[in-house]
């Protein structure tokens, strides 16, 4: 996993149904103000994009973030419910994907995306190709991100160039005014859901040649690509088309927006790039779950079945992860959970950070920068978690069940096995 093929890694996971679908959605919440919105919530990835190149180059391990946590907090139910949190959201996120790019595949084939059966269909042909995928090896894995992210983004390159043409200066300038802090503030709490796929990088760290060097340059590289690409997609997204035209199809606002340039032509070229985009976010995605299930196991947190080898020599995690999401992403509707991985991500990040604060004498990170990243990170969640409370209450008390599930989970787990969680970096894939 080189250096290049890890960020395109990260590139792929963040890029993915994140700025398509989340695009039109903070625009209903910042109006035309989208951009500052998705600059906030880049600046707060940078920030824990930092506490997680240091904690990946002491300690490479293809657990990841679940590894910084038991590091950081010790052995016990904390970091164990934490864990398993932060697995079952990459589960839940995987499976709304999924079901994103079965309406997009739907689209492009002239087939009704109002039918459950044929989305969830292209969503099941989706999750199995790509499961074979990852089965064949991460070497298949970084190769495949690297080409597909290398399409999507000359598609999303074309867009910007394009676009930029037919840009209207009294939508520009109103993109430049702020009219209500708080409401962009709010809307970064959405924004920075589109970001939260830079942990997977992590995952690589343990098959990278030189971690210490390599997975610092290939998170940072990665997040700052996408800050300025996204920036530039809703400068132009908002500065060819008013808030109020957008917002009548916000779940397709970014193949709505390139139609004034580009015409019908456009639309299809935007759906095109939605399926690239969300087919190399479960590519990713499925890479580090499979990677965290596998050392879950290893450390007790999950049963045996998640680490055995199987078809191909894979971890039976990734069929069993597979199988999850197959479940969740046919049969169940996934439009209110989208918030939760968001919800999910940023706790895991705070979590993160604030236990990295006792290590900093072994990352040898900057205390200022991870405080840093502990209050922009609890700044933004507060603000996610108040526009949930009145927008989308449901899913705020399904987060609370699922955040109580994992930990009662774990800690009977515990009790039942007397198995003793470990941090363990020499765990490898």
């Amino acid at each position: 996993m080189t250096m290049p093929r890890a960020a395109a890694l990260g590139i792929g996971s963040m890029v993915g149904a994140g700025i398509f679908a989340l695009l039109g959605e903070v625009g209903a919440v910042a109006g035309a103000s989208v951009w500052i919105a998705f600059a906030i919530g880049g600046v707060v990835a940078l920030l824990n994009g930092y506490s997680y190149s240091r904690f990946g180059a002491r300690y490479p391990s293809v657990g990841g973030p679940v590894d910084y946590l038991t590091r950081g907090y010790g052995e016990g139910v904390f970091a164990g419910g934490l864990s398993i949190f932060y697995y079952a959201s990459g589960v839940i996120g995987m499976a709304m994907v999924a079901r994103a790019f079965g309406s997009y595949a739907a689209t492009l084939f002239g087939l009704s995306t109002s039918s459950s059966l044929t989305t969830g269909s292209f969503a099941a042909a989706i999750v199995i190709g790509l499961m074979v995928l990852n089965a064949s090896g991460s070497t298949s894995v970084g190769k495949a991100e690297f080409v597909i992210v290398g399409a999507k983004l000359t598609i999303l390159a074309i867009f910007v160039v394009g676009g930029a043409f037919g840009v209207s200066s009294t939508l520009l300038r109103g993109e430049l005014t702020v009219s209500s802090p708080s409401s962009v503030l709010a809307a970064a709490g959405f924004a920075f859901f589109a970001y939260t796929g830079f942990g997977v990088i992590t995952n690589a760290a343990a098959e990278m040649p030189d971690p210490k060097r390599d997975l610092p340059r290939a998170l940072m590289t990665a997040i700052a690509l996408v800050i300025v690409l996204y920036i530039a997609i809703a400068l132009i997204a908002f500065g060819s088309l008013s808030v109020s035209e957008i917002l009548k199809d916000k779940d397709t606002a970014l193949a709505v927006a390139a139609e004034p340039f580009f015409g019908r032509l456009g639309f299809t070229v935007m759906a095109i790039a939605a399926v690239l985009s969300t087919a190399s976010a479960i590519n990713a995605t499925l890479y580090g779950s499979t990677n965290i299930s596998y050392v879950l196991a290893k450390r007790g947190e999950l049963p045996d079945e998640f680490d055995r080898r199987s078809w191909h020599g894979a971890p039976e995690g990734l069929y069993l992860t597979a199988a999850m999401v197959l479940v969740l992403a046919t049969v169940l509707d996934l439009s209110q959970v989208a918030s939760l991985g968001g919800l999910a991500a940023l706790l895991v990040y705070i979590a993160v950070a604030v236990g990295h604060l006792r290590l900093t004498h072994e990352t040898g990170a900057r205390p200022w920068l991870l405080w840093s990243a502990i209050v922009a990170t609890a700044g933004t969640a507060l603000a996610f978690v108040v526009r949930m409370a009145t927008d989308q209450p449901f899913v705020l008390v399904l987060g609370l069940v699922v955040i109580g599930s994992a930990f009662g989970g774990e800690a009977l787990l515990q009790r039942r096995t007397g198995r003793v969680i470990r941090s363990d970096a020499s765990i490898r894939g």
